[in-house]
């Protein structure tokens, strides 16, 4: 697995989404996040009323971390291309730059989650959610890379 990009980066987004599940289900603990991801996910596949099932938790959860493990590959293409140098922030970047396209265009254009646009709580922190992940992802990316390097 260390000499497969895809491999390495399949297994780095599966937990960097964990991450991102467990920082959401806190802001919800807390009261400040009105929609967790995996509802946003859920509803691209399914009806309104079908979202909060258990069929709609478990498409939504496989949506999500779908997302999460192709923002990873992608991060994972740049670092590639331009080399691992401040992979940290190319992992920002990727990440918040694929979170302004899925919410900012792509949601809207297609009628996903519409009540998001009135949610500004909820879109400030999955901003603040994807910086995590392009942290996290970015740097564990790194990792990788420079251990095939060592070998």
């Amino acid at each position: 697995m260390k000499r497969d990009t895809v491999a390495a980066g399949t297994w780095i987004g599966i937990w960097g989404t964990v991450l991102i599940i467990l920082l959401s289900y806190l802001e919800m603990t807390f009261g400040i996040l009105n929609t967790p991801p995996w509802n946003i996910a859920a509803d691209v596949f399914l009806t309104s009323a079908n979202i909060k099932t258990l069929y709609g938790l478990i498409i939504g959860m496989a949506g999500t971390l779908a997302l999460g493990i192709a923002t990873t590959l992608f991060i994972a293409a740049i670092l590639r291309l331009t080399g691992t140098d401040y992979a940290w922030l190319k992992g920002v970047i990727v990440a918040n730059a694929i979170g302004f396209g899925t919410m900012g265009l792509f949601m809207p254009m297609l009628n996903i989650s519409e009540n998001i646009q009135s949610e500004p709580w909820t879109n400030i922190l999955a901003l603040l959610d994807l910086t995590i992940f392009g942290l996290f992802t970015g740097y564990m990316l790194k990792k990788s890379f420079q251990q095939r390097v060592e070998k």
